[in-house]
């Protein structure tokens, strides 16, 4: 059938097509208009917000130095922290500075008063302290940091070590005995009021050292009851004999490191040469006080070896008179 007979046998179907093209282009507008308004609608922004740009989370860590701020964490988040920082910084500390007419601020209103001490307060009759250096050779016990002072013969030192150098040669047994006796007898007061945890070592001489040596180490020695009751019976086994030479054990006692070493002797033969001296004071280093106890039958007229040992040490002289000595035993 041709086109012109289909249009004869239905004359309605060209106006059927006609209506249908509009409403189908209609229909296609409509949903290109809606599509439009809702792109438009999700992208507005709402009046009065502001778009806050993207960052990247992490953590920035400030520390401030003598040379200034430093900012350490990610590389993209240290110039934000950076200036977010300064801005708070300014704006917390202006209230707290002082204004131009004002006087500076002072430190002392915000550091601790020295004269106060940190923690509570101590009682009257607490332990520790700071004592008189002034004493009787009897020695005190827990000054600060533990220290311990004890000494002979009224020549005290302070310190954690303690070393004593004592001539046992044969001129120590005049008169009666009195000099040797009243050696050992201060010397076993000044080591019993040691603590365990002070150490010492105990040298007598005459041309030979005999040390106090129980366990062969030749070392110091903690002031433990059992060292210290050793040390009584080797003190008490000492007898004088022989000649001297103070050089060797003056040498000895100086390599122990102690803190003090109570040096005494009744003589003053042979002495110390000037290069001996300084050897000795080489050797110690500044480390040790050495303190000198001289015994004698009268008292020394001006300068002499002993007093220089102790001048160059750092440490106390004292002459004390062999015919008033006590001749009492240890």
């Amino acid at each position: 059938m041709s086109q012109s007979q289909r249009s004869a046998a239905d004359p309605s179907g060209e106006k059927s097509i006609k209506r249908t093209l509009p409403a189908w282009m209609t229909s296609m507008l409509l949903h290109c208009l809606l599509l439009i308004a809702l792109i438009l609608g999700i992208r507005a922004v709402p009046q009065g917000v502001v778009a806050e740009p993207d960052r990247t989370t992490g953590i920035v860590l400030k520390r401030i130095t003598p040379t200034g701020e430093y900012f350490e964490g990610e590389n993209q988040n240290r110039e934000f922290a950076r200036d977010t920082a300064s801005t708070q910084s300014s704006s917390t500390l202006a209230p707290t500075l002082p204004g131009e007419q004002e006087s500076p601020l002072e430190a002392s209103d915000f550091l601790p008063n020295p004269s106060e001490g940190v923690g509570a307060p101590q009682a009257a009759n607490a332990g520790g302290g700071r004592f008189s250096l002034e004493g009787s050779g009897e020695g005190e016990k827990n000054l600060d940091g533990g220290k311990v002072r004890t000494g002979i013969f009224g020549v005290t030192g302070e310190g954690y070590k303690f070393v004593y150098v004592f001539d046992k040669s044969s001129s120590m047994n005049a008169y009666s005995g009195r000099p040797l006796a009243a050696a050992k007898r201060e010397l076993i007061q000044s080591i019993d009021s040691l603590t365990k945890l002070i150490q010492f070592q105990i040298i007598f001489y005459n041309e030979f050292s005999d040390v106090f040596d129980p366990t062969g180490s030749g070392r110091l020695f903690f002031a433990t009851e059992a060292n210290k009751e050793a040390a009584s019976g080797f003190i008490a086994r000492v007898k004088a004999s022989g000649s001297t030479r103070h050089l060797e054990p003056l040498l000895k006692a100086v390599g122990l490191g102690g803190d003090n070493i109570f040096f005494l002797t009744d003589g003053t033969e042979p002495s110390l040469t000037g290069s001996e001296l300084s050897r000795v004071s080489r050797r110690n280093g500044g480390r040790a006080s050495i303190h000198v106890i001289q015994f004698g039958s009268e008292p020394q007229i001006g300068d002499n070896w002993l007093k220089k040992l102790a001048r160059q040490n750092g440490g106390e002289y004292r002459f004390f008179r062999i015919d008033r000595l006590s001749a009492a035993n240890p």
